[in-house]
């Protein structure tokens, strides 16, 4: 990774985001509004919107499922593929000490993505009826909050200074308490 390629990843990052919200943004702005105008979501959650209209949603539904198919499938198949070939890789690791320090942080991590792909498979590649706004309000707070919340803890795990010191925090406070 050179200064050219993170340049042009972050360009492709940012026109990739903006094209792929084209679609739904185009889609939704022909949507008529005869209810409430407040929107009962923690943000402008597209779920959330869809919910006020009061026209046929068919269509953005049908636009959401499409770019669900294409961009988080082909999303979650090129994770897939990165870890098979880093499971390829482990596998030639001589040493099960290796394999195991190996797995385990890649197992670490494939679970925290692993959540996030099936929070966003179960709000968004969904029939529209069957999730109450209250379910998909909580579903949102887990993948947007919850998950990316997970990672840094879920690495502070992995580091031995990290857990030295909860051990000591522990006993201390059992200490503390006379256990």
């Amino acid at each position: 990774m050179n200064q050219h390629v993170c340049i042009y990843v972050a360009i492709g990052s940012w026109l990739g985001g903006i094209v792929a919200s084209i679609p739904i943004a185009s889609v939704t702005s022909t949507l008529d509004y005869c209810s409430s105008h407040l929107i009962n979501h923690f943000f402008c959650d597209i779920n959330a919107l869809i919910h006020l209209a009061c026209n046929d949603t068919t269509l953005i539904h049908v636009v959401i499922f499409i770019q669900g198919v294409v961009l988080v499938l082909t999303s979650f198949t090129l994770t897939l593929i990165s870890y098979l070939q880093i499971l390829s890789s482990v596998m030639r690791i001589r040493t099960s000490r290796g394999k195991y320090k190996t797995f385990s942080t890649c197992g670490s991590h494939l679970t925290v993505v692993s959540l996030f792909y099936i929070m966003v498979f179960v709000l968004y590649m969904r029939p529209p009826s069957s999730m109450s706004l209250n379910q998909a309000k909580i579903l949102t707070t887990l993948y947007v909050y919850v998950i990316p919340l997970l990672n840094p803890v879920v690495y502070s795990f992995r580091n031995e200074s990290v857990k030295e010191a909860l051990r000591k925090k522990f006993k201390s406070l059992l200490k503390d308490k006379g256990l």
